[in-house]
C-alpha cells in the first residue's frame, strides 16, 4: 500500500508529487472527504496531462468510457498510474484509465494479463479481449458482449466474469452475478490453475458482500471440481448461504474441507458476514448437514440479538434430537447461571500493597469518581476533606461466578465504585449513589443483587461530600 512517505513519489514531477501526497490521506475516506478529494484528484491527473471525460460520456455506463492505450502513456503518466495502482479504495471513474486496481495492474503489465487482457482476433486485428468487450458493450443491454462471453470456454468465462464483477465501477453493464453463477455451474475441472492464483489474491479481503460472495463461490467451487487441495488460508472463503438456492455449492465445498478444519472454516466465513447477511440463519443451514458445536454456540449467541432468535432456537431444538453436542449446549443455556458473589475483600492503605493491575484500576476508579486524573501516590496522600476518594473508605473486591473470578470491584464512600472485567482495566459498571449503572441490563441486576448481599463491614463515610460531576450526571439521568 502506497504511503505519503514512499520515496518513489519523489521521482514524479514536483507538482504531481505534492498533489499525490495531499491526496493519499484522503483516499481511505474518499466518500466522506469528497469535497476536498475531487478537486485534488482532478489537479493530480491534469498535472500529467490526463483530463476528465465529459460527464455525459460516462453517466449510467462506465463501459462507454474510452481508456488510453498503455503504449500511449507518457513516462510521467505511467509512473503516476503505477503508484496509484497500489492505493486501496481509489476509483478514478471519470478519467480514461481503469477504475479497478486489478484491471489497472493488468492493463499496465504489473500483473499477468489473464483471460480478460489476453490478445484475441477481432475484426481483422488482434486486441485485448477487454477491448473487444468494451467495443460491444456500449449500450445498457450489452447483449453482444454477453454473447461473446458465452462463446468462451467455461473456465475463461468464469475468470473474465470474476474480473468484471470485481471491477464493477468500470463494468457495471457486465458485472452480473447471475451470469457468473450460471457459468460456475458448468465448471468441471477446467479452472484449477486460475482458481489457485485467484484464491491467494482474494483471501486478502476481509468483509464480504454479494459481489465478493459470488466471486469467492466461483473460486472455491473451481478448486473443488479441479480436485485442488484446499490450503488452510483459503478456508474462510468457503461458500455458505441461507436457504436452498446456494445449498449445492455450499455442501459440495464443505464436504471438500478436511473434517478437522471444517468448524473453524465455517466460523471464519461467518465472521465475514456483512449487514445483508444473517450469520445465525446461515449457520443453521450448515448445522442441518454438519452438527458442529461451535457453530451451534454462535446461533445461540446470535439469537439473543435477532428478532428471528426464537425461531432459530426452535430449529436448534429440532437438530438437537440427533446431536448430543447441540443438546448439551441447549441444556447448558437453559440452566440457571451461577450467581455473582463478592469475595476476597481488601482494604489497601498504601500504594505498596497493590500489584500493577490494582494500581491501574484504582487510578481509573478515582478519575471516574471525581473527574480528575491523579497518580496513585496522590490518591493515597489525599486528606479526608479533599474532593477525591478517601482511601480509608475504599474496598477492593473480587466477584466470582460459580467460584471463578469474573469481575474486580473497587467500592468507596459507601455508595460509589467502579467494576472491571476480572484481570483487566475494562470498565463494565459503575456504582453511583448506591445504584449500579451498566449498559447490560441483565448484568446490572446481577451486580446490584450481589452487592446488596456482600459481607458487610463498617465503612467510614465521608462527611456530606457533594455528588461528583460524572456520578451526579449519571444519577440525574437515572431519575
Amino acid at each position: 500500500m502506497l504511503t505519503a512517505d514512499d520515496p518513489r513519489i519523489d521521482a514524479l514531477p514536483a507538482a504531481t508529487a505534492a498533489l499525490l501526497r495531499q491526496l493519499l490521506p484522503l483516499a481511505p475516506k474518499m466518500a466522506e472527504e469528497w469535497a476536498r478529494f475531487e478537486p485534488l484528484e482532478q489537479d493530480l491527473f491534469a498535472s500529467v496531462g490526463i483530463e476528465r471525460i465529459p460527464y455525459e460520456e460516462t453517466y449510467g455506463a462506465w463501459t462507454r468510457r474510452d481508456v488510453l492505450a498503455p503504449e500511449a502513456l507518457t513516462a510521467d503518466q505511467r509512473a503516476l498510474l503505477v503508484l496509484l495502482a497500489e492505493v486501496p479504495g481509489l476509483r478514478p471513474t471519470k478519467y480514461p484509465v481503469y477504475a479497478s486496481r486489478t484491471l489497472m495492474r493488468r492493463w499496465l503489465g504489473l500483473a499477468p494479463a489473464g483471460a480478460l487482457f489476453s490478445e484475441v482476433a477481432h475484426e481483422g486485428r488482434r486486441m485485448p479481449r477487454i477491448d473487444v468487450l468494451r467495443a460491444s458493450a456500449r449500450t445498457q443491454d450489452a447483449s453482444e458482449a454477453i454473447r461473446h462471453l458465452e462463446a468462451l470456454p467455461v473456465g475463461e468465462r468464469v475468470e473474465c466474469l470474476c474480473e468484471l464483477i470485481a471491477a464493477h465501477d468500470d463494468w457495471n453493464v457486465l458485472a452480473s452475478v447471475e451470469l457468473l453463477d450460471d457459468a460456475r455451474e458448468e465448471l468441471r475441472g477446467e479452472a484449477g490453475a486460475w482458481a489457485r492464483a485467484a484464491a491467494s489474491e482474494w483471501t486478502q479481503q476481509a468483509t464480504i458482500d454479494p459481489r465478493r460472495a459470488a466471486i469467492e463461490r466461483a473460486i472455491f467451487v473451481a478448486l473443488v471440481r479441479a480436485k485442488q487441495p484446499i490450503v488452510p488460508r483459503w478456508d474462510a472463503m468457503v461458500p455458505l448461504a441461507d436457504g436452498s438456492f446456494y445449498a449445492g455449492p455450499m455442501n459440495e465445498s464443505l464436504a471438500a474441507l478436511p473434517e478437522a478444519r471444517r468448524e473453524a472454516a465455517v466460523l471464519a466465513r461467518l465472521a465475514r458476514c456483512n449487514r445483508t447477511e444473517s450469520a445465525g440463519a446461515i449457520a443453521l443451514s450448515v448445522l442441518a448437514r454438519y452438527p458442529l458445536p461451535g457453530v451451534a454456540a454462535l446461533v445461540i449467541a446470535e439469537s439473543k440479538r435477532s428478532p428471528e432468535g426464537r425461531k432459530w432456537m426452535d430449529r436448534l431444538g429440532v437438530l438437537a434430537k440427533d446431536s448430543p453436542a447441540i443438546a448439551a449446549l441447549l441444556a447448558a443455556e437453559a440452566a440457571e447461571p451461577p450467581a455473582l458473589v463478592f469475595v476476597a475483600q481488601e482494604s489497601p492503605r498504601a500504594a505498596s500493597e497493590l500489584d500493577v493491575l490494582g494500581r491501574e484500576q484504582l487510578v481509573i476508579a478515582s478519575e471516574r469518581y471525581d473527574g480528575s486524573k491523579r497518580s496513585i501516590e496522590a490518591i493515597f496522600a489525599a486528606r479526608p476533606d479533599d474532593e477525591g476518594l478517601v482511601m480509608r473508605t475504599v474496598e477492593r473486591w473480587t466477584i466470582t461466578r460459580g467460584g471463578v473470578p469474573a469481575y474486580d470491584a473497587w467500592l468507596a464512600m459507601g455508595d460509589s465504585g467502579t467494576i472491571f472485567a476480572h484481570g483487566t482495566t475494562r470498565v463494565v459498571a459503575d456504582v453511583v449513589q448506591g445504584g449500579v449503572e451498566c449498559e447490560d441490563a441483565t448484568l446490572r441486576v446481577e451486580l446490584a443483587q450481589a452487592r446488596a448481599e456482600r459481607p458487610r463491614r463498617a465503612v467510614a463515610a465521608k462527611k456530606k461530600a457533594p455528588p461528583k460531576p460524572r456520578q451526579k450526571a449519571a444519577a440525574e439521568k437515572k431519575r
